[in-house]
């Protein structure tokens, strides 16, 4: 008889995980200062239209279980207001500064759509490029060159011309890693 309990195990830590707070500790370039209270309301806002009371415990969820997990954040296409996305583990990868650790340098999201196309993505922290396979893929292609950019013509779906500049300066991905090292 076995019986395999790290499901439960997995499940009992990230059930007790959750955000009590945020803390603003700098305002944005030329802004002008806020109140505390200004910046949490503000926060709290982005947090609720995001749902990240429940968002959140699937992030703690896929780094316990995965080892990583990632969070995408760009403000919605339409409405401009900060879109928070969990994103699943398998489809990233980043690569972090060696000199400065911690610092993401990039993040590279990959999948297979439906139609049967790989997809590539690249977060920078001057754009986001976008790449899609002309041809049918089974597998993320070794080489870039089996990639084209994304565009009407190659079935992107938005008016957005791409690469998009990146107006942060920083990379728009967190990685939240279970049990990982600076820099990893």
């Amino acid at each position: 008889f076995a019986d395999n309990v790290c499901r439960s195990v997995v499940d009992a830590v990230a059930d007790r995980l959750e955000i009590i707070g945020f803390d603003v500790k700098e305002k944005a370039e030329g802004e002008e200062p806020k109140s505390n209270e200004v910046y949490e309301t503000q926060i709290q806002e982005v947090w609720e239209d995001n749902r990240m009371d429940f968002n959140a415990g699937r992030v703690h969820l896929m780094a316990l279980r995965d080892g990583d997990a990632y969070v995408l954040v760009w403000p919605d296409l339409v409405t401009g207001k900060p879109l928070i996305t969990p994103q699943p583990a398998g489809i990233w990868r980043v690569r972090y500064d060696p000199e400065i650790p911690g610092k993401m340098l990039w993040a590279v999201k990959s999948w297979i759509t439906e139609e049967k196309k790989c997809r590539v993505n690249i977060y920078s922290p001057d754009a986001i490029y976008k790449f899609i396979t002309s041809n049918k893929a089974e597998v993320v292609p070794e080489k870039s060159v089996a990639l084209v950019p994304f565009d009407a013509s190659t079935g992107n779906t938005t008016d957005t011309a791409w690469p998009v500049q990146n107006p942060y300066g920083i990379v728009p991905v967190f990685h939240f890693g279970n049990d990982t090292s600076i820099g990893e």
